[in-house]
């Protein structure tokens, strides 16, 4: 069975992909004809398409995003397989973005460092399962931007990092969000959710620069 086929199943009596698929939510919440472009989803990689990833995107600005469900828990294993990623394909990502981290704002991040990373940490907001990381590559230059504000029923969490460097043509505002599961079955929080999300995309919208969302919106 392939992905698609697994994805529409697991979605089917919630009314299937399409239907949570954040990109065609946001497109049907349109407030104008100026509404912005989002990114398209991307396909999700296993190891053994991880080769061919790398070989064709070894000069291009890659994006690493995933739920890690506790960095403390997951940290180890996460440093093997970028150690593994870059011993057998010599290739790291330019960005590793991170939700579900689990920690608070006043967290010693010293031990969840990557070499050749700087790390861009934002504690946890919409409970104990929240929490936001973003890794910049040294090639790269990263500027924490306070875009988000924290949602008033903790809804949602937001982070936005600025980003520069020699081979960027414009800077480029990466915004990593993550929306817990546990309100999914009320329309009402997801829509607050949307009306709350989408006076920020306008914002971004209208900005010189290049803008990627990613995240796990659930």
């Amino acid at each position: 069975m392939d992905g698609n086929n697994i994805e529409n199943e697991l979605l089917h009596e919630f009314g299937g992909s399409i239907s949570n698929n954040f990109v065609e939510l946001l497109k049907e919440n349109s407030l104008n004809d100026q509404e912005p472009s989002i990114l398209s989803t991307t396909k999700y990689l296993d190891l053994e398409s991880l080769e061919q990833f790398a070989r064709k995107n070894r000069n291009s600005f890659s994006i690493f995003s995933v739920n890690i469900q506790s960095l403390n828990a997951k940290f180890s294993e996460l440093s093997i397989l970028l150690k593994y990623i870059k011993d057998h394909f010599n290739f790291s990502f330019s960005v590793i973005s991170l939700q579900e981290t689990w920690l608070d704002d006043d967290a010693d991040t010293d031990y969840f460092e990557i070499p050749n990373y700087k790390i861009f940490a934002q504690g946890k907001q919409v409970g104990y399962k929240g929490g936001l990381i973003t890794y910049i590559h040294k090639e790269f230059t990263g500027k924490n931007r306070p875009l988000y504000k924290k949602s008033k029923d903790k809804l949602w969490e937001g982070q936005c990092i600025q980003i520069t460097g020699d081979r960027l043509s414009k800077k480029i505002c990466l915004s990593n969000i993550y929306r817990p599961p546990r309100l999914n079955n009320s329309n009402d929080t997801i829509q607050t959710f949307l009306t709350e999300i989408s006076p920020y995309i306008e914002k971004l919208d209208s900005e010189p620069m290049q803008k990627i969302i990613l995240g796990d919106f659930n």
